[in-house]
């Protein structure tokens, strides 16, 4: 078939009505698709902390003593001289 012969054939159908009902269905989908959606911000650090929060908190508790000690623990830098 043809393009022109298709366009023919589409000119001959007579056009139906669309149902009244549908208008109100897709404005109110436009209407819903057009309305700000609450965002949620870093949204993959949540599911990564999520199933168990208070063990990544005592993790995180756990590193800072340790910094904490090993700065505090830390000798002061002996200069590297050879022996006269």
């Amino acid at each position: 078939m043809r393009p022109e012969d298709f366009e023919k054939q589409l000119q001959r159908q007579p056009l139906r009505k669309i149902p009244a009902e549908w208008r109100g269905e897709i404005l109110d989908a436009a209407r819903r698709a057009h309305e700000p959606q609450p965002s949620q911000p870093a949204s993959w650090w949540r599911a990564l902390l999520w199933p168990c929060p208070q063990a990544w908190a005592g993790l995180a508790a756990v590193w800072v003593l340790i910094l904490a000690l090993n700065s505090v623990t830390r000798e002061p830098a002996r200069s590297a001289r050879s022996p006269n």
